[in-house]
């Protein structure tokens, strides 16, 4: 178990110093208004007060042309705003769902503030999420429920730290989408086995790792697909769909373990449910809706109350009572 913690250790440090690194590259330069990933693809992140992306109208769009020349990059892109005053008026060509349309966005500075409200709550949440990763790791072995959990909370830390390099130097790229990819199964892993399996689950084991084999060939998709902007943006689309669903049935699984349970059991998860309800709701809110509106749903708002997520998780792993071992159902 040390060596896995070490390597897991070292692994979320080096995710936290290349997100960080690529972050901190943003702040107090000029940029577009927007956030452009490796692909030319707009990100459905951003703040409230960026005209760009106040309405969404730009999120999961392909950027075609830039001043009536083709796009060459989003390294280019970057290169031609920093050179040009702040405030400086640029003609986009965007495409999404085969509709061409030109949108022309002022230049603005990102200043700190835009820094700690974006990059900041990715940082938070990765921090937190990879240490309750960590510790239900170390305790898997004692406490009933930490193995189902661990996957998720590492699978999000990694999400939220790679989220600070997706929009430059993009090296995390692939790596993030990947953990976009297993969420879903990791959330349904939660809701089959955490605090304790379902009764179905506890007879037949093996029914947690089908999802996952969904997951993997989405992923395996997504991965050959993620530099063709049609078709990325339809896979993020039906993994960012799946991860919604998946994390409503997580908190009907908690609510329902809440009322059914016993009483040394709704002691337990009271807080997880609370936990639960409280951190995805936005998350459920905003991906579901995602795939219903192309994506024009700034998924970084889901930063901003995951963090109850672990530590509710981490509550429940600590005052589990010993040897809780009883299956629900």
């Amino acid at each position: 178990m040390r060596p896995l913690l070490a390597t897991m250790t070292v692994f979320f440090a080096v995710m936290a110093g290349l997100g960080m690194e690529g972050a901190l590259q943003w702040v107090d330069r000029p940029f577009s208004g927007f956030l452009v990933m490796d692909n030319g693809v707009i990100a459905s992140a951003g703040l409230s007060d960026w005209p760009a992306t106040r309405n969404g109208l730009v999120y999961q769009h392909e950027i075609v042309a830039v001043e009536g020349e083709a796009f060459s990059g989003s390294g280019a892109l970057r290169e031609q705003i920093q050179a040009a005053p702040i405030g400086t008026e640029i003609t986009y060509r965007l495409r999404h769902e085969g509709r061409e349309l030109d949108r022309t966005i002022a230049t603005r500075r990102f200043e700190w503030r835009d820094f700690r409200l974006l990059f900041g709550a990715y940082f938070l949440n990765g921090i937190l999420l990879a240490g309750a990763a960590l510790a239900l790791l170390r305790l898997r072995d004692r406490a009933q429920g930490a193995g189902a959990a661990a996957p998720l909370l590492t699978l999000s830390a990694v999400w939220a730290l790679s989220a600070m390099d997706l929009y430059g130097p993009h090296r995390l790229f692939r790596v993030h989408v990947l953990a976009e990819s297993l969420l879903f199964a990791a959330a349904l892993h939660v809701a089959m086995g955490f605090p304790r399996p379902w009764a179905f689950v506890a007879r037949r084991p093996a029914t947690v790792w089908a999802p996952y084999a969904v997951a993997f060939a989405l992923a395996v998709a997504y991965q050959l697909a993620l530099y063709v902007p049609d078709s990325y943006v339809r896979l993020h689309l039906a993994a960012v769909g799946s991860l919604g669903l998946s994390l409503l049935v997580l908190i009907a699984s908690q609510i329902g373990r809440l009322w059914a349970g016993s009483p040394a059991a709704r002691r337990q998860i009271r807080v997880v449910a609370l936990g639960s309800l409280l951190a995805l709701a936005p998350a459920v809110w905003l991906s579901i809706a995602e795939p219903f509106n192309g994506g024009s749903s700034p998924q970084n708002v889901m930063a901003f109350t995951a963090f109850l997520f672990p530590v509710s998780i981490a509550w429940a792993v600590v005052r589990q009572p010993a040897g809780s071992v009883a299956a629900d159902g």
